[in-house]
């Protein structure tokens, strides 16, 4: 009828959801994914979901680019450096949560004053992160059920109480 213009699809909790959805071969407009210095290391969709879209002429969206907050937490990568590794990605668009006008500001000015990586910089910063990355303990959204909305604990089995929980519905 003309009422959708693209299809998209979405999630963090694994690369291989992303690439069992594209080899359905349906047509996807654009995928949105978690990219950051992080994921190179675990479950990583930089290096299993992002080429085969890219490959497909499918728009990227980078999610999460601090890691749900995690980048400032692991302290081994800047919070400006894991967006900018983002924006030096082949991505369409990075977004961006923001709690702040001051945050709003300091990535507008990034964005604007943006100088990609090459790719020994990219590298090297996949190497700092890896030492806290291996374990995913940082992207939490790929370990646990914490991110995980109604639809998808249904669709998994897992109890629809408490959020986080790990116990599956017998």
């Amino acid at each position: 009828q003309g009422k959708t213009k693209y299809l998209a699809f979405s999630g963090h909790k694994s690369p291989h959801i992303h690439i069992k959805l594209l080899q359905r071969g349906f047509a996807w407009d654009a995928i949105a994914m978690p990219l950051n210095p992080l994921d190179a290391t675990f479950r990583s969709f930089e290096r299993q979901v992002l080429p085969e879209a890219v490959r497909r002429g499918i728009a990227v969206l980078a999610t999460k680019p601090i890691a749900s907050g995690a980048i400032a937490g692991c302290r081994v990568v800047k919070p400006e450096d894991a967006l900018r590794y983002c924006f030096s990605l082949p991505v369409s668009a990075v977004l961006c949560g923001m709690d702040s006008l001051a945050m709003l500001r300091r990535n507008l000015r990034l964005a604007t004053q943006f100088k990609p990586f090459h790719a020994g910089e990219m590298d090297a910063l996949r190497q700092k992160a890896r030492a806290v990355a291996g374990d995913g303990r940082f992207e939490r959204y790929k370990t646990t059920q914490d991110f995980d909305g109604l639809p998808g604990r249904t669709a998994h089995g897992y109890e629809l109480t408490g959020r986080g929980g790990t116990e599956r519905r017998t």
